[in-house]
């Protein structure tokens, strides 16, 4: 389980739910890197050659097609 202020490190794929996003204690800012997928494909993250998606308009992502908009989960609601 990820704990509030745990360290993350920077490639890795983390599972959880999320509750908050904390300032950052130098600057005052915060930022927040989140890839959603559907789940509906397999393989790695990164395809540097894909850039075909079927939930997202095509860009030059380098990730799996079935990479979607995450600008909703911020409305999810929090499952305990």
């Amino acid at each position: 389980m990820i704990k509030f202020y745990s360290l993350l490190s920077k490639g890795r794929t983390y599972f959880c739910n999320l509750r908050a996003v904390i300032k950052n204690n130098i600057g005052g800012s915060a930022m927040l890197h989140l890839e959603v997928y559907k789940g509906t494909e397999t393989g790695p993250l990164t395809q540097r050659n894909n850039k075909e998606f079927d939930y997202v308009p095509n860009k030059n992502y380098q990730r799996r097609s079935d990479l979607i908009d995450p600008t909703g989960a911020k409305d999810l609601r929090v499952i305990n």
